[in-house]
Protein backbone atom coordinates (compact mmCIF):
# COMPACT_ATOMS: atom_id res chain seq x y z
CA UNK A 1 0.00 0.00 0.00
CA UNK A 2 1.24 3.51 -0.94
CA UNK A 3 1.58 5.98 1.93
CA UNK A 4 -0.14 9.78 1.05
CA UNK A 5 1.23 12.70 1.40
CA UNK A 6 -0.89 14.23 3.50
CA UNK A 7 0.80 18.08 4.05
CA UNK A 8 0.71 18.19 0.38
CA UNK A 9 -2.85 16.73 -0.49
CA UNK A 10 -5.53 19.45 -1.10
CA UNK A 11 -8.38 18.17 1.41
CA UNK A 12 -11.24 20.58 1.80
CA UNK A 13 -12.71 21.06 5.21
CA UNK A 14 -14.59 18.02 6.52
CA UNK A 15 -16.75 20.24 9.11
CA UNK A 16 -18.56 23.53 8.80
CA UNK A 17 -17.76 24.24 12.62
CA UNK A 18 -16.76 27.86 12.71
CA UNK A 19 -13.19 28.30 13.42
CA UNK A 20 -11.99 25.19 11.66
CA UNK A 21 -10.16 25.38 8.52
CA UNK A 22 -8.59 21.81 7.83
CA UNK A 23 -9.62 18.87 9.85
CA UNK A 24 -6.28 16.75 8.33
CA UNK A 25 -3.88 19.70 9.42
CA UNK A 26 -5.70 20.87 12.81
CA UNK A 27 -5.55 24.61 11.89
CA UNK A 28 -7.62 26.79 13.61
CA UNK A 29 -8.62 30.25 13.38
CA UNK A 30 -6.83 32.27 16.21
CA UNK A 31 -9.02 34.95 15.82
CA UNK A 32 -11.97 32.59 17.62
CA UNK A 33 -10.00 30.85 20.34
CA UNK A 34 -9.17 32.19 23.59
CA UNK A 35 -6.60 29.93 25.23
CA UNK A 36 -6.55 31.07 28.63
CA UNK A 37 -4.64 29.31 31.71
CA UNK A 38 -6.12 29.26 35.19
CA UNK A 39 -4.42 29.71 38.44
CA UNK A 40 -3.82 27.05 40.25
CA UNK A 41 -7.13 26.19 42.06
CA UNK A 42 -9.36 29.11 40.76
CA UNK A 43 -12.80 28.86 42.48
CA UNK A 44 -16.03 29.65 40.47
CA UNK A 45 -19.39 29.90 42.44
CA UNK A 46 -22.79 28.25 40.44
CA UNK A 47 -25.32 29.78 42.03
CA UNK A 48 -27.99 26.75 42.97
CA UNK A 49 -25.73 24.35 42.19
CA UNK A 50 -22.44 24.50 43.72
CA UNK A 51 -18.84 25.51 42.12
CA UNK A 52 -15.80 24.78 40.25
CA UNK A 53 -12.65 24.87 40.79
CA UNK A 54 -10.34 25.14 37.69
CA UNK A 55 -6.69 23.91 37.47
CA UNK A 56 -7.61 21.75 40.88
CA UNK A 57 -3.76 20.67 42.20
CA UNK A 58 -4.21 18.18 44.82
CA UNK A 59 -0.35 17.36 46.86
CA UNK A 60 0.17 14.06 48.44
CA UNK A 61 2.52 12.03 50.12
CA UNK A 62 5.17 13.04 53.30
CA UNK A 63 7.52 15.09 50.12
CA UNK A 64 10.76 12.85 52.09
CA UNK A 65 9.75 9.00 50.98
CA UNK A 66 6.63 9.94 48.78
CA UNK A 67 4.97 12.37 46.59
CA UNK A 68 2.19 12.92 44.75
CA UNK A 69 0.33 15.48 42.90
CA UNK A 70 -3.22 15.13 41.01
CA UNK A 71 -4.25 18.01 38.49
CA UNK A 72 -7.91 17.99 37.71
CA UNK A 73 -8.60 20.17 35.00
CA UNK A 74 -12.30 20.96 36.34
CA UNK A 75 -13.55 19.64 39.19
CA UNK A 76 -17.40 20.24 39.85
CA UNK A 77 -18.90 20.37 43.11
CA UNK A 78 -22.90 19.63 43.42
CA UNK A 79 -24.51 20.90 46.54
CA UNK A 80 -27.78 21.21 48.00
CA UNK A 81 -28.80 24.88 47.87
CA UNK A 82 -30.82 24.60 51.13
CA UNK A 83 -28.54 22.96 53.28
CA UNK A 84 -25.01 23.54 51.42
CA UNK A 85 -24.55 19.65 51.93
CA UNK A 86 -22.55 18.02 49.17
CA UNK A 87 -24.65 15.99 46.37
CA UNK A 88 -22.53 14.90 44.06
CA UNK A 89 -18.38 16.06 42.00
CA UNK A 90 -17.78 15.72 38.47
CA UNK A 91 -14.44 15.73 37.34
CA UNK A 92 -13.04 16.84 33.39
CA UNK A 93 -10.10 16.08 32.85
CA UNK A 94 -7.61 14.54 35.47
CA UNK A 95 -3.83 13.69 35.49
CA UNK A 96 -1.85 12.00 38.52
CA UNK A 97 2.23 11.75 38.91
CA UNK A 98 3.85 9.58 41.73
CA UNK A 99 7.14 9.12 43.16
CA UNK A 100 8.39 7.17 45.81
CA UNK A 101 11.67 5.87 47.34
CA UNK A 102 12.61 1.93 47.24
Amino acid sequence: MEHADVDNAAVPSTLAAAGLTSITTGQIDQALVTATASAADTRVELPGVGYVVRNEQISNGDGVHSTSLTVNMIHVYLVDPQTRASVGEIVVGAATSMATDQ
